[in-house]
């Protein structure tokens, strides 16, 4: 009698572990407009490295397996070797602990080395250079994102780049950059992740979300834009310093934007549950009728 109570407590021990783990799971992180170099604007908008490691400190809490950068990351270009000291001064530890991916724009130095490519576990993320006078992309580089994605098996894919094509900052949306959303639409794409202005959005226009996280340290943005496309698709803005979170799992994933201090201000789910079972807990459930 015990060992038959033994046998079903391993068992359901073991059903447990399998049924709970999930190969798939993991957590990244991407913010921008971190400006290093900025000083402030007492007493009311601190330096901007102040705001940068608060962010920094979170990302530490959270143990991401990986951190993105929207660009912006010095305020007055590469060619200032102390703002990019400064920058990789506060992100060394950062760097050397986690992958850290960075894309550029005005602030940053302008190269086409920014157009590339990351895949992790079940996900892949495109990083783009558009420029800010963006007019339109060359067909070698349309042709370059559309083969990517395409052929991508992954079962979530990220897009960033810094000039959003959708926002209701000051400084508005850069429309030209809607060229793209044909390939963001047609090829799956789950979020387009951009930065320059210097708060939170989220929006939603034919099935393809995009987040604006530039809340790390820049001076603030008003959110006063008048473009009618950007305000009809919005779904949650806020002008604070922020960074967001993602967290994959095998039902799909929950995005959460945060200020520095860690205060949750907008969450997001995408359900997009893995379609079929891993080989080893079939092997294990079907025998039971599972």
């Amino acid at each position: 009698m015990r060992k038959g109570v033994l046998i079903i407590i391993c068992f359901c021990l073991i059903v447990n572990f399998v049924t709970s783990y999930d190969p798939t799971s993991f957590d990244f992180v991407f913010y921008g407009d971190s400006h290093a170099g900025y000083e402030g604007v007492p007493p009311n908008i601190p330096p901007s490295e102040e705001i940068h490691s608060q962010i920094i400190d979170r990302i530490f809490e959270i143990d991401p397996d990986l951190v993105f950068h929207t660009g912006d990351y010095v305020d007055h270009g590469c060619e200032n070797a102390d703002h990019l000291g400064i920058h990789n001064d506060i992100t060394e530890e950062l760097n050397n602990t986690y992958p850290y991916y960075l894309t550029t724009r005005n602030h940053d130095v302008c190269e086409e080395r920014f157009w590339y490519y990351v895949n992790y576990k079940d996900a892949l993320f495109v990083s783009l250079y558009v420029p800010l006078q963006y007019n339109e992309v060359s067909q070698e580089r349309y042709d370059w994102l559309e083969n990517i994605l395409r052929n991508s098996d992954k079962r979530f894919k990220f897009v960033f780049f810094h000039n959003p094509s959708y926002s209701t900052g000051m400084r508005g949306p850069n429309i030209n950059v809607r060229s793209l959303d044909p390939l963001f639409r047609n090829y799956n794409v789950d979020i387009v992740f951009n930065g320059h202005t210097h708060a939170y959005e989220r929006f939603k226009t034919e099935g393809v979300n995009y987040v604006v996280t530039g809340g790390a340290g820049g001076v603030p943005h008003d959110l006063t834009g008048t473009d009618f496309k950007s305000i009809s698709s919005l779904i949650y803005s806020e002008e604070t310093y922020n960074f967001v979170k993602v967290k994959i799992n095998r039902d799909g994933l929950v995005l959460t934007a945060m200020k520095p201090d860690g205060t949750v201000i907008d969450e997001m789910n995408i359900i997009k549950p893995i379609k079929k079972r891993k080989p080893f807990l079939s092997m294990i459930m079907r025998p039971f009728g599972f």
